[in-house]
């Protein structure tokens, strides 16, 4: 039995890119540029000389690891995985979770921030002077 459709058929294109027009990562970073945010990646910061850090729950301090960091937040390495959304301090910064990961978590920066101040942030102890 042969069936047809109840509509036209419409002419095929070629496949291939409009060499012409950007491409969706260059629209994205536009996007972005327009209103006032960096190319991701362009502020990575990379990984501290001194990961060793002291973040804070609710007033309990618990040890972890800086994996990495950029202006807008870092990578922790830690046994403790605090909920999302939670409200933190490492170091002496302020910082939301914002993801879990398999041997830790990830925070976001309250403010964006100078990659040549973070680190001697991540560092800080509570009652600690800054460096």
């Amino acid at each position: 039995m042969a069936w047809s459709l109840p509509w036209a058929r419409k002419a095929v294109t070629p496949a291939g890119p409009d060499l012409d027009a950007d491409d969706a990562w260059s629209q994205h970073v536009s996007t972005l540029a327009a209103h006032g945010i960096p190319e991701p990646g362009s502020t990575v910061g990379g990984q501290p000389r001194r990961p060793a850090t002291e973040f804070y729950v609710g007033g309990d301090a618990h040890n972890g690891f800086v994996v990495d960091y950029s202006e807008t937040g870092a990578g922790i390495s830690a046994k403790v995985r605090p909920p999302l959304g939670t409200a933190i301090e490492i170091g002496d910064l302020p910082a939301v979770v914002v993801r879990h990961m398999d041997v830790g978590f990830a925070v976001q920066f309250g403010a964006g921030l100078a990659l040549d101040s973070i680190e001697s942030h991540l560092g800080q102890r509570r009652g600690a002077p800054a460096a």
